[in-house]
């Protein structure tokens, strides 16, 4: 598989049947990342802020898409390595929102 430059990835000219990943044993195509970053993207520019965190455990292919549409809205970033209690305090300084598989709101 050729390398693909991040700015590339979401281009309108490449394949969109091109598989991007694998996620629960099926390949996904850019036309469904493609999506799901849209709908990523749509939901981060309704969100007040300009900052972000984002973690998700387990599911590697949703962390892209969040990623992506974070980018896409213009959001910057934080991704945090864990969802313990300290990390959480350190960030809610730092951020306006959060996404993904954080344990609960935190304060």
């Amino acid at each position: 598989m050729a390398f693909v430059p991040l700015e590339d990835l979401l281009s309108a000219r490449r394949d969109r049947q091109q598989p991007v990943a694998v996620r629960a044993g099926r390949p996904v195509h850019l036309d469904e990342f493609a999506a799901a970053v849209a709908s990523w993207r749509a939901a981060f520019a309704a969100c007040p802020g300009r900052s972000v965190a984002v973690y998700f455990q387990e599911d590697s292919f949703e962390f892209a898409c969040a990623l992506f549409g974070a980018w896409h809205a213009g959001k910057r970033v934080f991704i945090p390595g864990d969802v313990l209690p300290h990390t959480l305090a350190n960030l809610a300084s730092c951020v306006d929102g959060y996404a993904g598989t954080f344990p609960r709101a935190p304060n």
